[in-house]
């Protein structure tokens, strides 16, 4: 294939995905090469227009989504899409804050929910943390790797597992007797990738 045909091809393909309604926030470039990327950076949300891209370009499921810190410190994540659609090489990517505003203090630091919370915050793979009332807490982490995630279940007594899409969620009690909701963004999709390579958990 000929680069001209190849940038036909993505200039095609671009001017259908720049007419779609929800792909606006979307900034697109074509490389020498004929790469489509497409590419946005938002103040909230979780990236939802590459799984509305991946959707129009029939490969909902393929997006995967990861966590890094910005150069100002800011914790941050990242919605990644590579496929191939009309025959042209496509990559879409959105980032978005992961860091949350910290809520506002609840009960005194004579709760066990309290003191757990205190010991978490500091935590680097912490996302936030949540006191729900005396002996109840609500944790969101991002786990880099699916031993990391084991090693929080662990920590916090997670027994049953829900996942959906790439977030995985467990309820527990931890040693100090704190029912816990763990939210791990990112876990479900690490275990899909230890499942793929034939890895157990």
């Amino acid at each position: 294939m000929t680069t001209q045909t190849t940038q036909l091809r993505a200039a095609l393909a671009l001017t259908e995905l720049v007419t779609h309604p929800h792909l606006r926030a979307l900034s697109w470039t074509v490389s020498p090469e004929g790469v489509l990327s497409g590419y946005a950076i938002t103040d909230s949300g979780t990236g939802s227009v590459v799984d509305i891209a991946a959707d129009l370009m029939g490969t909902p499921g393929f997006v995967e989504r990861k966590a890094f810190r910005a150069d100002s410190g800011e914790l941050r994540g990242v919605a990644e899409l590579t496929t191939t659609w009309r025959e042209v090489l496509v990559d879409v990517r959105a980032s978005y804050p992961l860091a949350l505003p910290e809520p506002e203090p609840v009960g005194d630091s004579s709760w066990p929910a309290v003191q757990l919370a205190a010991e978490l915050r500091d935590e680097p793979q912490v996302q936030s943390v949540t006191v729900e009332h005396q002996t109840g807490l609500s944790v969101v982490v991002v786990p880099e790797t699916l031993a990391d995630w084991e090693r929080w279940r662990t920590r916090l007594g997670g027994l049953t597992e829900t996942v959906r899409g790439d977030t995985a969620t467990v309820s527990g009690e931890s040693e100090c007797g704190v029912d816990v909701r763990l939210t791990g963004v990112g876990a479900g999709r690490l275990a899909s990738a230890v499942a793929l390579s034939g890895g157990v958990r």
